[in-house]
């Protein structure tokens, strides 16, 4: 046979119907066929179709352990209902950043590499020495900034958390942060500004619009409640403030100003007290509620 012949490319095949069934029994024959040739192909294939092994059953020569595997059970075992995992971008404690008509960005799923993103941990504090805030930036390098920012003003613990939470934003944005994943202690600071939580009150409403401005100015943005224990770098910071003395100086040339100088009104300490017990009020009710919702959920899920 010639070189070029035994060489040659196979042909293109068609898919013919032998026999009617559900679903249909089919063979392929090739496609060059002249018409005449294909008919009588197909009829014959037709009439002995009855020959073809359509079925593993028809073919012995086949060793079983290629069409067949075991599955190993051990009966005495319960069965287990998987629970029902959440979205792998958002872990169950972190609270993914609401959309809103602000355009704030929001995270998803494809969260950049490490090499690209900040950290920032924030906390704030109020007590009979004074209010302040601690803040610690890391950036994609492991290099630490800390700042200890003492306010020159009455404020709620809620209050100096959004101070604290403004600050970092600023300090980040001029050192030029991009990504950035926000961690803080206080639950309702992180759920307000996921979207979780309402804010209720004045000074809340205008701190939560501060920040909704503030993250404009970011790519992207994680937020994420922790443990007040990892969270000790920013609470050190904090306690400095609050110890009476000096205001201690910052460690960057990062301007900042808190937002409560910009023409807050200055109220006295029984009106400070009064905003702390409403906002623990405020801060159990929404535990109350997220823990009345759960049960809901574990209900409806037994059903």
């Amino acid at each position: 046979m010639p070189e070029e012949e035994r060489g040659g490319l196979a042909e293109e095949l068609e898919e013919v119907v032998v026999r009617e069934e559900n679903p249909p029994k089919t063979v392929k024959i090739g496609s060059t066929l002249a018409p005449e040739h294909k008919a009588m192909l197909q009829k014959v294939l037709r009439n002995y179709n009855d020959v073809f092994a359509w079925s593993y059953g028809k073919m012995p020569s086949i060793p079983p352990n290629l069409a067949a595997h075991q599955l190993k059970v051990d009966p005495t075992f319960k069965p287990v209902k998987q629970k029902r995992s959440g979205n792998p971008g958002f872990p169950h404690e972190e609270e993914p950043i609401v959309q809103t008509d602000n355009n704030i960005p929001v995270l998803g799923e494809e969260w950049p590499p490490s090499a690209c993103i900040w950290t920032l941990f924030v906390d704030g504090a109020s007590n009979q020495h004074g209010c302040g805030a601690g803040i610690m930036l890391i950036d994609p390098e492991g290099v630490e900034t800390s700042h200890c920012i003492r306010f020159e003003f009455r404020a709620t613990n809620n209050e100096t958390e959004y101070e604290a939470l403004l600050a970092g934003l600023t300090v980040a944005q001029e050192l030029g942060a991009q990504f950035l994943a926000i961690k803080s202690d206080s639950q309702l600071i992180v759920k307000q500004v996921a979207g979780s939580y309402q804010a209720k009150g004045d000074n809340m409403s205008a701190y939560l619009e501060k920040v909704q401005q503030a993250i404009k100015a970011f790519q992207m943005i994680k937020i994420k409640q922790i443990p007040r224990g990892a969270n000790h770098r920013a609470d050190v910071l904090t306690k400095i403030t609050t110890g009476g003395g000096q205001n201690p100086p910052r460690e960057s040339g990062c301007s900042f100003k808190p937002v409560k100088d910009l023409g807050w009104i200055e109220v006295e300490k029984e009106e400070i007290d009064r905003k702390e017990e409403e906002e623990e009020e405020e801060e159990e009710e929404e535990e109350e509620e997220d823990e009345e919702e759960e049960i809901e959920k574990k209900k409806r899920r037994s059903k």
